[in-house]
């Protein structure tokens, strides 16, 4: 089962290996919501985001990582002709989810745990150890109760469509809610700040487990707070029977339905849509004028490359957007006096979007898509390449730009509007120097686990170290008269060329 789970971490030959990485950046997580627990004022509080991002992480995780156990048709040709029920094979499914889910949980609790039970001592310390585990069960068989919802209602290839579409709302809510809550946290508030139990904390699971916590501190019971632990109790266990007596009847049925490919009625592409459009306007042939079409079809396709690059959203537009809102309530508002530091720290971000769209350019679902350009008649297989990039900037990068421009026109004016040239020119630039730069693997053509995140990980970070050099670079020529329009020429003139060269690249 471990070789199921695309976990991204390692190649798959370890699997202990990249079980313990996983465990070890869990934990590392985990010191931020210790961090919570130990420094704000109000213990009830501190718990309710504890149990919070706990139980958004299990969640996220079981969204991208362990529902593929559950939705796995692999074995359907070997299973499904032996004498073996849905609820068995439900049961088993589930029973390696939890053993994942309660390492996972664990992990992630660990420096919470140790931290409380050094402060709190050895009782408070237990009741939150069994608090984390009706947090992890509950979460897992939410999700549990979710897909199998769905799954009668909705069947095979639509099926897989939302849950990709639920896997992108889910990162896309985490990521941002992480980020707004480290912007948003202030001490002093934090100090002044009064918990109390109302009556929609019925509908927040969070807060049933503060509730249980509070009975064993001593806090007075009333009839609210006995029903959320009512709840903390017993809800895990009743979602859990329920999914496994009801919803797990004639899961095989549903399993054979990922086998059956549903037939999509080909709808013909309007000859002048605007990406069609884009594509006649920039490509400089047929070879790559068909190149962009096919690919243009497959980036929308590829379930993989979408989980992935999608959540890069939440901070390619959500940091821009903090960081406009928070200049303009310090200043009192933009105008064309405001510092330009103000929007070119936006438009680098902008482009995060783009980058990590390249970065992933190699992961995808299509196994058999590097045939595609291996045998096709093209004397340079860098137009793929070229083709490619062209795409990704249509896609990830000229929207989020128009965005900004919008944006500096209305607060800044049109004196402001080279800059915009100058980071689309200064970004695809380092991204196509990124490209011809060593190997690079084809794209959609190799699997997540296979292509690993670590090194990723340590990619981006130094993507955005590049990003902020230039935003710097950008601003202090903005300084030097005639500065911006000279830079932004000599950008504009590297851009082509290296697009030329990118071209007429030999791929091995």
């Amino acid at each position: 089962m471990n070789n199921r789970v695309d976990m991204g971490f390692a190649k798959k030959s370890n699997t202990s290996k990249r079980w313990m990485k996983q465990f070890f950046s869990l934990a590392i997580m985990g010191i931020f919501s210790c961090v919570i627990v130990a420094t704000v004022p109000s213990h009830q509080l501190g718990y309710s985001v504890f149990f919070s991002m706990l139980m958004m992480m299990l969640m996220t995780s079981f969204l991208s990582e362990y529902s593929n156990i559950l939705l796995d048709s692999k074995d359907n040709s070997v299973l499904f002709h032996q004498p073996i029920s849905s609820k068995t094979i439900f049961a088993g499914r589930l029973a390696y989810i939890l053993i994942a889910a309660l390492a996972s949980g664990l992990a992630l609790s660990a420096p919470t745990l140790i931290y409380v039970l050094i402060r709190d001592g050895l009782v408070i310390g237990s009741v939150l150890f069994l608090s984390c585990l009706l947090v992890t069960f509950f979460s897992v068989f939410s999700a549990l109760f979710l897909y199998l919802l769905l799954m009668k209602v909705i069947g095979g290839e639509k099926f897989k469509d939302l849950v990709s579409y639920l896997q992108i709302g889910m990162a896309l809510i985490f990521l941002g809610g992480y980020y707004f809550s480290i912007e948003l946290l202030d001490v002093k508030d934090l100090a002044n700040f009064s918990f109390s139990y109302e009556w929609w904390g019925l509908f927040v699971p969070p807060m049933w487990q503060v509730a249980f916590i509070d009975f064993f501190k001593g806090v007075e019971m009333d009839v609210l707070k006995v029903s959320m632990i009512a709840l903390a109790l017993v809800s895990p266990f009743v979602l859990g029977v329920f999914s496994y007596k009801y919803l797990s009847l004639g899961l095989k049925t549903d399993l054979v339905k990922f086998d059956n490919k549903d037939v999509k009625k080909q709808t013909k592409s309007r000859k002048y849509s605007l990406s069609n459009v884009y594509i006649r306007l920039f490509a400089v042939n047929k070879q790559e004028r068909g190149l962009m079409t096919v690919y243009k079809k497959l980036f929308s396709r590829d379930r993989v490359y979408k989980m992935t690059v999608y959540p890069a959203i939440a901070y390619s537009l959500f940091m821009p957007l903090f960081k406009v809102v928070k200049a303009y309530n310090e200043e009192g508002g933009l105008n064309a006096e405001s510092s330009p530091s103000v929007y070119i720290t936006a438009l680098y971000f902008l482009s995060l979007l783009f980058i990590s769209a390249l970065l992933y350019l190699s992961m995808g679902d299509f196994k058999n898509v590097s045939d595609l350009y291996r045998v096709a008649p093209l004397k340079k297989q860098g137009i793929v390449l070229s083709s490619v990039l062209k795409v990704l900037s249509y896609n990830f990068f000229l929207i989020p730009l128009a965005i900004g421009a919008a944006f500096i026109m209305y607060f800044w004016g049109w004196g402001h509007m080279l800059s915009v040239l100058t980071v689309f020119f200064a970004v695809s630039l380092t991204c196509i120097l990124r490209l011809l730069s060593g190997s690079f693997k084809l794209p959609l053509s190799i699997s997540k686990a296979e292509m690993g995140n670590s090194g990723m990980a340590v990619m981006m970070v130094g993507t955005m170290a590049l990003l902020a050099m230039l935003g710097v670079l950008h601003y202090f020529i903005m300084l030097v008269p005639y500065g911006l329009i000279v830079y932004t020429s000599i950008l504009a003139i590297g851009y082509f060329v290296s697009m030329r060269v990118l071209r007429v690249k030999s791929l091995k």
